[in-house]
């Protein structure tokens, strides 16, 4: 059982939450451990309002029947985040219901928590993101019509489109490995403004594939990242820039 949109941005439409996981990615995930069944229940200040005793019973009794219920250690639920895992076992322990509390996972002394990953990709730190996650960190979305600069430069780019929620790391050049209708790709990609072309300020999410030369507008990707090699930065010239791409690809390629 999940919910859409988060709780805070219902609550707080000012807040925006940059996502780890967008809803497709999580049933992307829970399809691969093997979950049958997801729900993706809406929210809003209806279920907001919901105290803790009548959420239970509406979602876990009355439209799930549910037996047993897993929760993480510092699961809230009901208005106001009133109810936690103490108030849920009471409630399980009435209906009959078996409840498993999972214990904070900690690594290298610290807790693993979403703010912490999160913290670690707006810094670049990817390698230690992975560390944390326990999988490589993800984007997924559609490729959109670009300018067709790299394919100009000798390095064709896909330009990725992603979920506006979506948290993206830090600007710069990542090693990472496309997945595309099934098959997995070495690439480069480049998270940035282009500051060498534009004074944008838009991010802009363009994924070099090695030795690949498919069309993929309008196609959906997977980059899963693993290693930064460097950060954005703007080039004098092009054969300078094309230098460096050449670097950047065989670093990859090496990976």
């Amino acid at each position: 059982l999940t919910f859409y949109p988060h709780p805070v941005e219902v609550l707080n439409a000012s807040k925006k939450i940059e996502r780890l996981t967008t809803t497709n990615e999580k049933l992307f995930f829970l399809e691969r451990l093997g979950v049958e069944r997801v729900v993706v229940a809406p929210f809003d200040k209806d279920v907001a309002a919901l105290s803790p005793d009548a959420f239970f019973q509406r979602y876990l009794i009355d439209e799930f029947k549910a037996r047993r219920v897993h929760v993480g250690f510092d699961f809230h639920f009901g208005k106001a985040r009133q109810g936690n895992s103490e108030v849920l076992r009471v409630l399980c322990e009435h209906e009959g219901v078996e409840l498993f509390v999972e214990h904070p996972c900690s690594l290298e002394g610290l807790k693993v928590s979403s703010r912490l990953i999160r913290e670690l990709l707006r810094n670049g730190e990817i390698k230690k993101a992975v560390k944390y996650l326990g999988y490589p960190y993800i984007l997924t979305g559609q490729v959109a019509k670009g300018d067709g600069r790299g394919r100009q430069l000798g390095f064709p780019t896909a330009n990725l489109h992603c979920a506006h929620e979506k948290l993206l790391p830090k600007n710069g050049v990542y090693v990472t490995r496309v997945e595309w209708q099934k098959q997995n790709f070495k690439s480069v990609t480049n998270i940035g403004v282009r500051p060498t072309f534009t004074n944008a300020t838009a991010k802009v999410i363009e994924v070099h594939i090695l030795d690949f030369d498919a069309r993929l507008y309008d196609e959906d990707l997977r980059i899963e990242f693993f290693e930064r090699i460097r950060d954005e930065k703007q080039f004098l010239s092009i054969g300078d820039l094309k230098m460096q791409i050449g670097r950047d690809i065989e670093l990859a390629r090496d990976t």
